[in-house]
């Protein structure tokens, strides 16, 4: 069978399918690396809580081996002891 010729019109309806195929695959692209991102960023987060946590722990010792039990006034500056 001879092979028949498409006209510009369909192939033109071709290339822009095709266009957008690729389209789509750069920017699923770009998602999977913007996910790889974010889940670093995440990681890092958690890491700057979990620090963030232990120092808070620590001080609370610190203040309850020092002063006992009670709670204090950032803000004041003051500790007020449980009775």
């Amino acid at each position: 069978m001879k092979p028949i010729k498409l006209t510009e019109e369909e192939l033109n309806q071709l290339n822009t399918v095709q266009g957008r195929r690729q389209a789509v695959k750069n920017e699923l692209s770009d998602i999977g690396f913007l996910r790889l991102k974010l889940k670093r960023k995440e990681d890092k987060v958690e890491d700057f809580n979990n620090e963030t946590i232990q120092i808070e722990v620590e001080i609370a010792k610190n203040l309850e081996d020092k002063y006992g039990r009670g709670s204090v006034d950032i803000e004041s500056g003051t500790f007020t002891p449980i009775t």
